[in-house]
């Protein structure tokens, strides 16, 4: 076990949402929308654009209706959606029931934007109606992060009000099973350990730490705000999938908006950078937990792989999960391998980019775990 532990003292803790959802803290979009709007949800009763996003996405049985990063990719870039409304906007004041997000989102703007009802901007152009729809639409996404930073921040303090110390011990015990992988540790031997965690949540259990807990952790890096910081960070990678195959630069000034890169350049808040994350030195490990290695944060994977040289470096990766009655684990498989075939991609050497999976693995630098 020592000597296992031993390959690991110093290692990189990258977390999701999953690890949330590991302490009964019910942190999905699903959750969100469900207690915000109760078991008969009605476009009449939303408050912002992005709640009738997602009711539309339900109504339809979207196998994904929560997943509201692909449904901002989606309503921003697909030409589809952006005709739906310019489709509302023809008449903003006539529900038409083959057409309710066009119509309910139109309707919205009318109300709150003058020239959306002048004569000059039903015979405009398709370019500036798409463009008043983008500003109102980046607009509302702000409205919609502060009702989940409401949410968030409530079911947090019901958590406490619940009991003060549960959410540290459970985070405590979640991260110590985390760290001591592949092997079972106990907080003397991870005390010996340098470890970071980068973590997607908004939500942090970990200010404790200097009262004995989380053992080994001398940082906690957010990447896309928290609750303490007053406001987060919702939005869309800003690499875009082209016509065959090859990732561009999001490149229309209406879009851009809504990436996680500009969103975060442009915030009045303190976001962690990672750039000193790694020190002088690369991680021996990165381990991943309760991330769905989505296509909207690939851009911070990729940053992450090439700061550690993963080809010719010696850093291991360890992709973890933890059974549950909402998660079994089985699509690890497929998302790991799609994603460092996705990062082999972008190898200068297209050879060693073909090769970077087979490598990894032969290496014993590439593993799947299960965390108990």
């Amino acid at each position: 076990m020592e000597k296992s532990l031993e390959r690991y003292k110093h290692q990189l803790i990258v977390l999701g949402n999953g690890f949330d959802l590991a302490q009964g803290l019910r942190t999905g979009y699903a959750d969100y929308f469900r207690d915000k709007y109760g078991d008969s949800p009605s476009m009449d009763s939303m408050d912002n654009a992005w709640d009738m996003v997602l009711f539309d996405r339900k109504l339809h049985n979207h196998s994904e209706w929560a997943n509201v990063e692909h449904a901002i990719r989606e309503q921003v870039t697909e030409c589809e959606a952006l005709a739906r409304v310019r489709k509302g906007l023809d008449n903003p004041n006539v529900l038409d029931t083959s057409n309710l997000l066009g119509t309910y989102i139109a309707k919205r703007m009318a109300s709150m934007i003058d020239e959306v009802q002048t004569v000059g901007f039903l015979q405009s152009s398709i370019n500036h109606k798409n463009t008043v729809y983008l500003r109102f639409m980046r607009k509302e996404l702000t409205l919609f992060e502060h009702s989940l930073h409401s949410y968030l921040k409530k079911i947090v303090e019901q958590s406490q009000n619940d009991d003060p110390w549960q959410y540290t011990v459970s985070s405590d015990g979640l991260y110590e099973s985390i760290a001591g992988m592949p092997a079972f540790s106990d907080a003397s031997v991870l005390e010996k350990h340098h470890n970071t965690i980068l973590t997607f949540n908004y939500t942090s259990p970990f200010q404790r730490r200097d009262e004995g807990y989380f053992p080994g952790l001398d940082s906690v890096r957010f990447i896309h705000g928290s609750l303490a910081q007053g406001d987060i960070i919702i939005g869309i990678d800003a690499l875009e999938q082209g016509p065959r195959g090859q990732r561009a630069l999001i490149d229309d000034e209406d879009v851009i908006p809504f990436t996680k890169t500009f969103r975060t350049l442009e915030s009045t808040s303190h976001y962690d950078a990672f750039s000193d994350v790694f020190n002088d030195e690369p991680p021996d490990c990165i381990k991943f937990f309760g991330h769905s290695l989505s296509e909207a944060d690939y851009s911070y994977f990729q940053s992450i792989f090439d700061h550690v040289g993963l080809y010719g470096g010696t850093t291991a990766l360890m992709f973890l999960y933890r059974p549950d009655a909402r998660y079994d684990g089985s699509d690890l498989y497929l998302k790991v391998t799609k994603l460092i075939n996705r990062y082999g991609d972008t190898l200068d050497n297209k050879d060693h980019g073909k090769n970077l999976l087979h490598k990894l693995i032969l290496e014993n630098r590439l593993s799947i775990k299960r965390v108990y």
